[in-house]
């Protein structure tokens, strides 16, 4: 075995699974919202619709965005300009373990 990690453990160290769900999640929960309150406002059926394949083509984009960007105290970063326990992940998981 090389010593190059494996695209699933490059996934969770990037926190790439993390937003993906965050994402998948949020897009559910407005379009239920939308659904739900789209009657009330007279909204066209294909408004909840629109919003998820609006929601689905901008999925790709935001996974991008989660790999080459990373949340650190100091704010948005590149991944590559940070260290390894730098990220706001990293800092929590420390204090954890204290």
């Amino acid at each position: 075995m090389s010593g190059r990690p494996s695209l699933f453990a490059e996934l969770r160290r990037r926190n790439v699974i993390r937003a993906a769900l965050l994402y998948i999640g949020s897009v559910w929960a407005l379009a239920q919202g939308i659904a739900a309150l789209g009657p009330a406002f007279d909204m066209p059926g294909w408004g909840t619709r629109w919003f998820v394949i609006a929601g689905v083509i901008g999925f790709p984009f935001w996974v991008a965005f989660a790999w080459f960007y990373e949340f650190t105290p100091d704010g948005l970063k590149r991944e590559s300009e940070i260290g390894g326990g730098k990220t706001v992940i990293g800092q929590a998981s420390l204090f954890a373990e204290v």
